[in-house]
């Protein structure tokens, strides 16, 4: 069985699906249209150091691995492998609309996809780079992105949001989004570039890098994302506030393993 979880998953619901456990945001719970959930590195097949629900097959794990890892995710929110879509996450802001002739396959060069089509399962992988979900219950649409440093430089939040309101007249008020667990603030590290980046880019910047006495700048990522989607008109926003790097028990973290690790996986689909 998965561990407890520690007193800072306070701001998620942790449910068990069989052999699987996922968070779940209240804020997104409480629209019975939509299923959602981060999921832990619990319940799959992968052997070490990938043990057990990775995702992903860049890491080295099996593609057989991954396969089955991935069909045991979409079967615990009701759905088949065939229904996921999901993006080749390449660290950029682009964003791509995923309807059903797109399930079962692998959207390029994104790392964040729209849909407002049931039986969408939308899916991304995971391992220190924030998770974020969107959903719109007035024009029923869903967003899903992969915001790691790249991405969140580049503001792949707020082009979640636009790309929303192009294609589907979404109103950034309506909208209910949630950033999950992710590297925190406590163990980011980065270099002096990259933090400068941020500092230059945006009026705020500099209130997401805090530079401590070891010498080092630690950026928070997910401070930076909500600042985001605040900008393009988001209100309701929902913080994990969980350090994947302080929790490699549930999650996995690229930065605390060393690279050794696999991928969790945020998923979110409009109900059939």
């Amino acid at each position: 069985m998965p561990p407890a979880p520690p007193s800072g998953f306070s701001r998620l619901i942790r449910q068990n699906h069989g052999r699987l456990a996922a968070f779940h945001f209240k804020s997104l719970d409480a629209h019975s249209a939509l299923r959602h959930g981060i999921f832990t590195r619990h319940g799959g097949v992968s052997p070490a150091p990938w043990a057990s629900l990775n995702l992903s097959r860049a890491t080295g794990d099996s593609a057989s691995n991954v396969a089955e890892n991935q069909r045991r995710l979409a079967a615990a929110l009701g759905f088949h492998p065939r229904d996921a879509v999901t993006s080749s996450q390449v660290h950029g802001n682009t964003v791509r609309r995923a309807g059903r002739d797109a399930r079962g396959g692998r959207l390029p060069d994104c790392d964040a996809l729209i849909s407002n089509e049931p039986g969408v399962l939308l899916l991304q992988r995971h391992a220190d780079c924030p998770p974020v979900v969107l959903y719109d219950p007035v024009r029923r649409a869903i967003g899903l992105a992969h915001s790691g440093w790249r991405g969140t430089l580049a503001n792949i939040a707020g082009e979640l949001v636009q790309a929303m309101q192009e294609e589907y007249g979404s109103n950034p008020a309506d909208m209910v989004a949630g950033i999950g667990p992710a590297i925190g603030a406590c163990c980011y590290h980065v270099g002096n570039e990259v933090s400068q980046s941020f500092v230059d880019r945006y009026a705020h910047g500099h209130a997401w890098v805090e530079a401590r006495a070891d010498g080092r700048a630690y950026l928070n990522l997910a401070h930076a994302i909500e600042a985001q989607l605040r900008e393009a008109g988001v209100r309701a926003i929902e913080q994990a506030e969980l350090c994947t790097a302080c929790h490699v028990d549930d999650f996995y973290s690229a930065r605390a393993e060393n690279r050794l690790n696999g991928c969790f996986g945020s998923a979110i689909a409009l109900d059939g």
